[in-house]
Protein backbone atom coordinates (compact mmCIF):
# COMPACT_ATOMS: atom_id res chain seq x y z
CA UNK A 1 0.00 0.00 0.00
CA UNK A 2 0.95 3.23 -0.47
CA UNK A 3 2.22 5.29 2.10
CA UNK A 4 0.38 8.14 2.61
CA UNK A 5 0.58 10.82 4.84
CA UNK A 6 -2.87 12.89 6.13
CA UNK A 7 -0.85 14.45 9.10
CA UNK A 8 -0.38 17.55 7.33
CA UNK A 9 -4.20 17.87 6.29
CA UNK A 10 -5.40 16.98 9.84
CA UNK A 11 -3.81 19.41 11.19
CA UNK A 12 -4.90 22.10 8.84
CA UNK A 13 -8.80 20.65 9.12
CA UNK A 14 -7.52 20.99 12.61
CA UNK A 15 -6.71 24.13 12.24
CA UNK A 16 -9.65 25.34 10.07
CA UNK A 17 -12.57 23.96 12.80
CA UNK A 18 -10.69 25.49 15.38
CA UNK A 19 -10.87 28.80 13.48
CA UNK A 20 -14.49 27.96 12.59
CA UNK A 21 -15.11 27.54 16.37
CA UNK A 22 -13.80 31.21 17.26
CA UNK A 23 -15.72 32.33 14.49
CA UNK A 24 -18.80 30.65 15.72
CA UNK A 25 -18.04 31.92 19.46
CA UNK A 26 -17.77 35.59 18.08
CA UNK A 27 -20.74 35.28 15.84
CA UNK A 28 -22.65 33.83 19.38
CA UNK A 29 -21.16 37.13 21.19
CA UNK A 30 -22.16 39.19 18.93
CA UNK A 31 -25.68 37.98 18.82
CA UNK A 32 -26.00 37.49 22.41
CA UNK A 33 -24.97 41.44 22.61
CA UNK A 34 -27.01 42.07 19.85
CA UNK A 35 -30.49 40.43 21.67
CA UNK A 36 -29.12 41.94 24.90
CA UNK A 37 -28.82 45.34 23.18
CA UNK A 38 -32.12 44.82 21.92
CA UNK A 39 -33.68 43.63 25.09
CA UNK A 40 -32.66 46.51 26.98
CA UNK A 41 -33.99 49.04 24.41
CA UNK A 42 -37.00 47.99 24.34
CA UNK A 43 -37.36 47.65 28.18
CA UNK A 44 -36.06 51.22 28.15
CA UNK A 45 -38.70 52.50 25.73
CA UNK A 46 -41.19 50.59 27.89
CA UNK A 47 -40.31 52.65 31.17
CA UNK A 48 -40.11 55.75 28.43
CA UNK A 49 -43.98 55.00 27.74
CA UNK A 50 -44.85 54.38 31.12
CA UNK A 51 -43.30 56.99 32.41
CA UNK A 52 -45.06 59.27 29.67
CA UNK A 53 -48.55 57.86 30.37
CA UNK A 54 -47.78 58.59 34.01
CA UNK A 55 -47.20 62.34 33.92
CA UNK A 56 -50.03 62.61 31.09
CA UNK A 57 -52.52 60.89 34.33
CA UNK A 58 -50.54 62.98 37.07
CA UNK A 59 -51.82 65.94 34.62
CA UNK A 60 -55.37 64.76 34.10
CA UNK A 61 -55.40 64.61 37.69
CA UNK A 62 -54.40 67.79 38.64
CA UNK A 63 -56.96 68.97 36.10
CA UNK A 64 -59.97 66.67 37.78
CA UNK A 65 -58.59 68.19 41.03
CA UNK A 66 -58.89 71.64 39.84
CA UNK A 67 -62.45 70.90 38.76
CA UNK A 68 -63.22 69.19 42.27
CA UNK A 69 -62.55 72.32 43.80
CA UNK A 70 -64.57 74.29 41.34
CA UNK A 71 -67.22 71.61 41.90
CA UNK A 72 -67.21 71.82 45.25
CA UNK A 73 -67.26 76.34 45.35
CA UNK A 74 -70.29 75.78 43.39
CA UNK A 75 -71.92 72.77 45.97
CA UNK A 76 -71.33 75.92 48.57
CA UNK A 77 -73.13 78.25 46.44
CA UNK A 78 -76.17 76.13 45.93
CA UNK A 79 -76.23 75.06 49.35
CA UNK A 80 -76.21 79.06 50.35
CA UNK A 81 -79.10 80.05 47.66
CA UNK A 82 -81.42 77.27 48.65
CA UNK A 83 -81.07 78.22 52.07
CA UNK A 84 -81.42 82.31 50.78
CA UNK A 85 -84.76 80.91 49.02
CA UNK A 86 -85.42 78.64 52.03
CA UNK A 87 -85.29 81.99 54.16
CA UNK A 88 -87.48 83.85 51.38
CA UNK A 89 -90.18 81.58 51.31
CA UNK A 90 -90.34 81.49 54.95
CA UNK A 91 -90.95 84.92 54.99
CA UNK A 92 -93.67 85.18 52.42
CA UNK A 93 -95.68 82.55 54.09
CA UNK A 94 -95.34 84.11 57.42
CA UNK A 95 -96.56 87.61 55.78
CA UNK A 96 -99.50 85.86 54.87
CA UNK A 97 -99.70 84.25 58.86
CA UNK A 98 -99.39 88.01 60.34
CA UNK A 99 -102.23 89.28 58.23
CA UNK A 100 -104.52 86.69 58.77
CA UNK A 101 -103.53 86.48 62.84
CA UNK A 102 -104.54 89.98 62.83
CA UNK A 103 -107.92 89.40 60.91
CA UNK A 104 -108.54 86.57 63.24
CA UNK A 105 -108.14 88.31 66.50
CA UNK A 106 -110.35 91.23 65.18
CA UNK A 107 -113.02 88.84 64.47
CA UNK A 108 -112.13 87.24 68.06
CA UNK A 109 -111.93 89.88 69.73
CA UNK A 110 -115.03 90.73 71.93
CA UNK A 111 -116.81 94.51 73.15
CA UNK A 112 -114.90 96.18 75.89
CA UNK A 113 -112.05 94.26 75.04
CA UNK A 114 -108.95 96.18 73.61
CA UNK A 115 -105.51 95.17 72.77
CA UNK A 116 -102.58 97.15 74.26
CA UNK A 117 -99.69 95.28 72.35
CA UNK A 118 -99.30 91.94 70.21
CA UNK A 119 -95.57 90.33 70.19
CA UNK A 120 -94.82 87.15 68.12
CA UNK A 121 -91.53 85.51 69.18
CA UNK A 122 -90.67 81.86 68.11
CA UNK A 123 -94.20 80.22 67.93
CA UNK A 124 -95.76 82.03 70.86
CA UNK A 125 -98.17 85.20 70.24
CA UNK A 126 -98.12 87.24 73.49
CA UNK A 127 -101.20 89.77 73.87
CA UNK A 128 -101.47 92.52 76.54
CA UNK A 129 -104.96 94.11 77.16
CA UNK A 130 -107.12 95.81 79.44
CA UNK A 131 -111.42 94.35 79.15
CA UNK A 132 -114.21 96.31 81.41
CA UNK A 133 -114.86 92.63 83.32
CA UNK A 134 -113.29 89.29 83.41
CA UNK A 135 -116.07 87.06 81.39
CA UNK A 136 -114.92 89.81 78.40
CA UNK A 137 -111.78 87.95 78.38
CA UNK A 138 -113.22 84.21 79.11
CA UNK A 139 -115.03 85.01 76.20
CA UNK A 140 -112.17 86.38 74.07
CA UNK A 141 -110.33 82.90 75.00
CA UNK A 142 -113.06 80.84 74.25
CA UNK A 143 -113.24 82.37 70.57
CA UNK A 144 -109.52 82.15 69.96
CA UNK A 145 -110.09 78.61 70.68
CA UNK A 146 -113.30 77.92 68.93
CA UNK A 147 -112.89 80.25 65.36
CA UNK A 148 -108.75 81.19 65.19
CA UNK A 149 -107.28 78.92 62.94
CA UNK A 150 -103.79 80.33 63.78
CA UNK A 151 -103.97 80.17 67.86
CA UNK A 152 -103.20 77.00 70.15
CA UNK A 153 -103.09 76.44 73.30
CA UNK A 154 -104.45 79.84 74.74
CA UNK A 155 -103.10 80.50 77.90
CA UNK A 156 -103.71 83.51 80.40
CA UNK A 157 -100.72 83.42 82.94
CA UNK A 158 -101.63 86.78 83.99
CA UNK A 159 -104.96 88.89 84.67
CA UNK A 160 -104.97 91.51 87.46
CA UNK A 161 -107.90 93.71 88.22
CA UNK A 162 -107.30 97.57 87.18
CA UNK A 163 -108.46 100.16 90.39
CA UNK A 164 -109.65 103.52 90.39
CA UNK A 165 -108.73 106.57 92.67
CA UNK A 166 -111.36 104.73 95.63
CA UNK A 167 -109.87 101.31 94.88
CA UNK A 168 -113.09 100.42 92.81
CA UNK A 169 -112.73 97.65 90.35
CA UNK A 170 -113.13 99.63 86.76
CA UNK A 171 -111.67 97.22 84.13
CA UNK A 172 -108.94 94.18 84.32
CA UNK A 173 -105.22 94.28 82.54
CA UNK A 174 -103.85 90.45 81.05
CA UNK A 175 -101.48 88.82 79.41
CA UNK A 176 -102.63 85.96 77.46
CA UNK A 177 -99.75 83.39 75.49
CA UNK A 178 -100.87 81.56 72.75
CA UNK A 179 -99.19 78.98 70.37
CA UNK A 180 -98.96 80.15 66.34
CA UNK A 181 -99.99 77.50 64.43
CA UNK A 182 -98.56 77.24 60.93
CA UNK A 183 -101.48 75.81 58.86
CA UNK A 184 -98.56 74.15 56.02
CA UNK A 185 -97.57 72.07 58.57
CA UNK A 186 -101.10 70.94 59.47
CA UNK A 187 -101.89 70.67 56.26
CA UNK A 188 -99.17 67.79 55.47
CA UNK A 189 -100.48 65.56 58.60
Amino acid sequence: MANINLRPWREERRKQRAREMILMMIGALVFAGALAFGWLSYMDSQINAQKARNNYLDQQIAILDQKIVKIRELQDQLQALIQRVEVIQSLEAERTLIVQSFDELVEAIPEDVYLTSFRLQGNTYTLNGRAASAPNISAFIRNLERQATLFDSVALPESSAELDAQGAEVGRVFVMEAKRVNPAAQEEE
